[in-house]
This record gives structure tokens, sequence and C-alpha cells, in this order.
């Protein structure tokens, strides 16, 4: 038995000791606590690697394979900004000639099969267009519509709205040459404007021949451009040549060039990946609540088991507090050892998961994060589910508990 000063002045390392000493002799049934802490670690630690490793892959392989490479792409100020060339040959070369590049990459893409649109233009006066294929039975208010015969030929339907955007009257506009994509195309026909559901669509269009369309789809526009910048050079410095001269080369352009930074990609992608890995994280943050609660359990049990000892402990002069902190040591190194085995666990768990995932260099990264935020948790489930019982313990009546 404990002499009366040394009671009452226990320190915190004894508080310790003689926590261990009352695990050590229920070793099974802490065991048998612990799973629940060890499942929700393990689980939380096995699911953060994997999301972490993931984000370091991502972020490393973009910035290998974007190394010194800057996209720049142009952002229209309005819808028919859209339908326009923001990029030409010439102007590949132009930037291919500025100090400070390596080389540049085109992007491009192909238009629809269905529709082509674009801006179609007589001399000075350009209008927008949605250009479709041959359409019988269309409402013709002047000329005529397209045949067989004008097949592969140069030759177009118009609607209202077109013909007076680059003519003063509708009938101006037949038999002229209109332009777009660099051909010419003769005007033979205008559809009228209706109020008819069917009709009115149909007058929104204008119409080619079937293999005319085909052939302007089938070249590709550029929609941006890769500038591969020598590292010798000042990147920020080439760049803003890059976009001063492609503002020059097309001034009639409403809109801005911009360029796109890796860097924001990356963090876009990463931060769905850890919001991803956060969801799944706090899913399997049940087990450690499922774990907590068998700690909360176990530790009445324990009280109970232990009146006797806390009655007679408290009559020599244990002061509630010290009661109070013996059984939260107790519970706090049972859930903190449960957590440093579902730490290694989860990790070793992660590391085996990620061998089966089909993505060459990837692997499972446990984190100074991960690991310090485990441990605490571990800790704090112990604090949370332990201080209840540890309280009733600190609070019970020295005589009621020894003959109990």
């Amino acid at each position: 038995m404990v002499l009366y000063g040394r009671e009452n002045s226990m320190s915190i390392i004894d508080l310790i000791k003689t926590s261990l000493y009352s695990i050590k002799a229920h070793k099974l049934r802490v065991f048998l606590t612990m799973i629940g802490i060890i499942i929700g670690i393990s689980s939380t630690v096995t699911v953060k690697s994997i999301g972490d490793g993931l984000s370091d892959y991502v972020s490393k392989s973009m910035e290998s394979t974007n190394s010194n490479k800057y996209q720049i792409n142009f952002e229209p100020e309005n819808e028919e900004g859209y339908y326009m060339d923001w990029f030409e040959e010439y102007d590949i070369n132009d930037v291919k000639n500025i100090n400070g590049v390596k080389d540049v990459e085109t992007i491009s893409n192909s238009g629809s099969s269905e529709f082509q649109m674009a801006n179609v233009s007589f001399f000075n006066k350009t209008t927008f267009a949605i250009l479709t294929a041959k359409v019988d039975n269309l409402d013709i208010q002047c000329g005529r519509n397209l045949t067989e015969s004008d097949e592969g030929k140069n030759k177009i339907v118009i609607n209202e709205e077109v013909a007076l955007g680059l003519f003063d009257k509708v009938e101006d506009s037949i038999g002229k040459g209109i332009s777009f994509n660099g051909d010419i195309y003769e005007v033979i026909g205008v559809t009228k404007k209706s109020t008819n559901l069917m009709d009115y669509i149909s007058s929104m269009y204008c119409f080619i021949p079937k293999e005319n369309l085909k052939s302007a789809n089938s070249s590709d526009y550029i929609s941006s451009i890769n500038v591969y910048v020598d590292p010798k050079f000042d990147k920020d410095t080439v760049l803003d040549k890059v976009i001063e001269t492609l503002k020059k080369n097309h001034v009639n352009l409403a809109g801005e060039y911009k360029l796109q930074d890796s860097s924001e990609q990356i963090e876009i992608l990463t931060t769905i990946i850890g919001a991803i890995t956060t969801f799944v994280s706090a899913i399997t943050g049940i087990a450690l609540f499922v774990g907590g609660v068998g700690v909360m359990n176990i530790m009445y049990v324990s009280v109970t088991e232990r009146k006797r000892e806390i009655g007679i402990r408290r009559a020599i002069g244990a002061k509630p507090r010290t009661i109070l902190f013996q059984f939260l040591f107790e519970a706090v190194i049972v859930t903190g050892v449960g957590g440093i085995i579902g730490i290694v666990l989860g990790y070793i768990l992660g590391s085996l998961v990620s061998t089966f995932i089909p993505i060459e260099g990837f692997k499972a990264v446990l984190t100074a994060k991960t690991l310090i935020g485990s441990a605490s948790i571990s800790v704090l489930v112990g604090v949370i589910f332990g201080i209840i019982p540890a309280r009733n313990a600190s609070k019970m009546d020295p005589i009621k508990a020894i003959y109990q």
C-alpha cells in the first residue's frame, strides 16, 4: 500500500506508472479495446497515404510534363468571338522568332460534322453565320434553293439576318460572292424569316452543299498554342512578348490572350483529390467512434471492478484529481498505443494497395501532417471517451467504495 504522503503527492510519472500496471493486469481486455482504435486509425492512414501519394504523383507528373511549357488561350468578350480564328499560321512563325522561345506547339480542334460556325464577309462587312448542309423545302423569299447539281460547288443559301448584315437589301445579295474560311461562295437564295417554330429554326441557318460542309469541317483550326521557353531566359519577359505579338496580329479580335498557369491546374486537381480523400477519411472515422465507445465501456468496467481500490486510495489521502488523471491516463495510453499500431498498419496497407494501382511510379506517401494528425486523434479519442468514467471514479465516496 502507498503511504499517505506518497499518495497525496503523486507526480505525473507516478500516475503513468500506476496506469501501466493496471493495463498490464488486463492485457487481453486492453488489446480487444484497442482493436476498434487500430481499425479506425489504420483505415484513415491508408486512405490518406494513398490520397497524398496520388496528389504527389499528379504534381510531379504535371511539373515534369509542363517543364518550361506554357499554354496560351484566347478569351473572347462575346459569343461571336468563339467562332473567329484566334491563331493563324503566321502567328506561329512570329512567336518562334521571339528571342527566348525554343518551340511552339499548336492545339487544334475539329469542327462539328453537322454544322460550321464562322464569320462571313462581303468586302468590309462581316457577320456571324451557322452553316449546315442542304435541306429541301426551304421557305425561299428570293433566289432559289440548292439542288443536286450544286453539289461540290461553292453555292450558298443565306438567311435574312445574314443578308441584311452584309447588304442594304435582301435582293442585293443574290449573285454576290461572300467569303468564309478563305473560300468565296455565291449567294443563290435567301430564306424567309418565319414565326412558325420549325421554319424559324431553319431560318437561323445558312445552307451549303453537303460535300462542301464536309470539306469545311475536315480542316482543323488552332484553338490554343503551347510555348516552350528557353530556361536561360526570364519566362515572364518572353511570355509578355508572345502575348504582345499575338495582340498586334489580331487587333480586331474582341477579347484577350491569356496565359494558362499549370500551377493552377495542379492546385485544382490536388484540391479535388484532397476533398475526396477527406470525405472517405471521414467515413472511416466511424470506426474510430466505435472504438472510442469501446474504450468508454471498458473504462466503466474498470472503474466498477476497482471501487475498493479507489476507496482505499481516497481514504489514505489521494485527491479526486489524482484518481481522475490515473484513469484518464489509462484511456489515453490505450488509445495512444492503438493509434501507433494503426499508423504503422495503415501505412503498410497503403503501400500494399498502391502496388495494385496500375500507375507507373505511384506509391503511398505518409506525410508528417497525417502522422501527427492521426496520433493526435488517437490521444483525443482517449481524452473524450475516457473523461466521463475517470470523472465518475474521482467523485466516488471513499466509505461507500470500500464496502461495496
